[in-house]
């Protein structure tokens, strides 16, 4: 059975409807904060903005909140294959057009970040993986097919200065240079895994990743 249950630790929460819009950024901000920090491309302004857009801030019992069709992926270790059916709009040939489509649903909310997040690593995203600002990901969202509305880039960003989003991103800025943490990486880091997995040590090799993926994240990396 579908619930709420916010973050990796799985508390669980009831059925939330009709949250006004306050209730559900705080409730949702550690989420977006968390997911960016264990490695995910979008700014945590950003992803709230589509939580809000997609859903009216309102949660429900599928935790699906950026609209995440089911298209042709296969379950994963966030998406175990679940579905729900609503109608919905697109915008085709400039037309807004009336249809039914058929979603995720997901165990907790944290799992659709994370799935989302594989969805982000396809080369059709790119442009968004390289996108450092809010404005910039909002146009890359757009940019690379996520949403047919051609107002969707500035309808986020409307979003993300009322309700002042920007304020999330702080917490998951950089906190060590860039180079500095690919010198480290290049210099120690790698050399160690190479040898490690050449002598069959799995648990060295696992841990010189860890390290390298923890520098990753400190200087606003994705994880790999």
């Amino acid at each position: 059975m579908l619930t709420n249950r916010m973050g990796r630790d799985g508390i669980r929460k009831g059925e939330l409807e009709f949250m006004d819009r306050q209730s559900f950024i705080a409730l949702l901000a550690p989420q977006a904060i968390q997911a960016r920090l264990d490695g995910s491309s979008l700014l945590p302004s950003v992803r709230l903005a589509q939580n809000i857009l997609e859903t009216g801030s309102n949660l429900n019992k599928y935790n699906n909140l950026g609209g995440f069709k089911v298209g042709d992926g296969k379950p994963n270790a966030w998406w175990h294959g679940e579905t729900y059916t609503t109608p919905t709009w697109e915008v085709y040939g400039g037309k807004r057009v009336q249809t039914v489509a058929t979603w995720r649903a997901y165990d907790s909310v944290y799992d659709f970040y994370r799935d989302q997040d594989r969805l982000f690593q396809n080369s059709r995203y790119a442009p968004l993986r390289a996108a450092l600002t809010p404005e910039d990901q909002a146009k890359a969202l757009q940019a690379c097919g996520y949403a047919t509305d051609p107002e969707y880039a500035a309808k986020l960003m409307q979003i993300v200065t009322a309700e002042g989003l920007i304020q999330y991103d702080g917490e998951v800025m950089p906190k060590m240079d860039k180079k500095d943490a690919d010198k480290i990486i290049d210099t120690y880091l790698k050399p160690q895994y190479a040898d490690a997995i050449k002598r069959g040590d799995r648990a060295e090799a696992a841990e010189a990743n860890r390290l390298a993926n923890e520098l990753r994240k400190a200087s606003g990396q994705p994880t790999q």
